[in-house]
């Protein structure tokens, strides 16, 4: 009887053994089979993580210092009309900064307004009709050129002022053929040639005798010239121009490739 209980006891125990043996296995399939999860192909607009935000910077956009602005405006003006006569009065001043120009400009206004005090309307007179002007500029030089036309003949004075963009300061005749690229003796060239070609094509050779013709081309004559930058920045000069009709001489205004350009300046008021 004994014995019996003793092997009943033995094989509950073997079972219990069997029993926990099973767990014990399928505890250690559980702990060394990972679990794996499938990366995504493609990550949609909607699954991307967020882009770092910055703030929006301010600039500023880097430009070319501003060149001297300059321009040339009335100082003086009077256009009127005096019965069938009529008369355009123009003295030009230049705007610069501060009083930079203030030197040549109360030049011009000296000489201009005292021609028109010397030679002031005089219906049976002799006196002046018109004073216009034109402005250029080149490089860093700027010309005036004022006209001043007389109630008699062809009689016409011409005014050059020539004057640095940069200092307000007037310049030499010399800076003005630097900028064209020329030298004295190429400007005076220059205008030997475009009188020589204005007498060809106006006839006046077939009749005007050859000392008359040569008073045009003495040296000092084609030193008196007057160069001037013209309004689109082009050479143009005075000269006088010697004829055996009228009063003989008439000064009168080119373009370095021969255009004459008379009408050049004209009044800039209505009346």
């Amino acid at each position: 009887m004994k014995k019996h209980r003793i092997g009943i006891i033995l094989l509950l125990v073997g079972v219990l053994m069997l029993s926990f043996t099973g767990c014990l296995d399928r505890l250690t399939a559980q702990k060394t089979e990972p679990s794996v999860i499938p990366l995504p192909t493609e990550i949609t607009a909607a699954e991307s993580l967020p882009t770092e935000t910055t703030m929006p910077v301010e600039t500023t956009l880097e430009t070319e210092p501003e060149t001297n602005l300059v321009t040339v405006t009335d100082a003086y003006i009077d256009a009127r009309k005096v019965g069938t006569n009529t008369m355009c009065y123009h003295i030009p001043r230049i705007n610069m900064p501060g009083d930079l120009a203030s030197g040549v400009n109360e030049k011009i206004y000296q000489e201009l307004s005292g021609s028109l005090a010397r030679y002031p309307y005089d219906e049976n007179g002799f006196y002046i009709m018109d004073m216009t002007y034109v402005w250029g500029q080149r490089g860093d030089i700027l010309s005036i050129l004022v006209e001043e036309d007389f109630s008699e003949g062809d009689y016409v004075t011409y005014y050059t002022y020539h004057v640095s963009t940069v200092t307000g300061q007037e310049v030499s005749v010399e800076e003005v053929y630097n900028v064209f690229g020329i030298t004295e003796a190429d400007y005076y060239s220059t205008v030997k040639t475009v009188a020589e070609n204005y007498y060809d094509r106006s006839g006046m050779l077939e009749y005007t005798p050859v000392e008359i013709v040569q008073q045009t081309f003495t040296d000092l004559n084609i030193a008196n010239s007057k160069p001037a930058i013209g309004k689109n920045g082009e050479l143009v000069f005075s000269l006088m121009i010697y004829t055996p009709a009228g009063s003989g001489e008439s000064t009168m205004l080119f373009s370095a490739d021969g255009n004459d350009m008379r009408g050049y300046t004209d009044c800039q008021v209505h009346y």
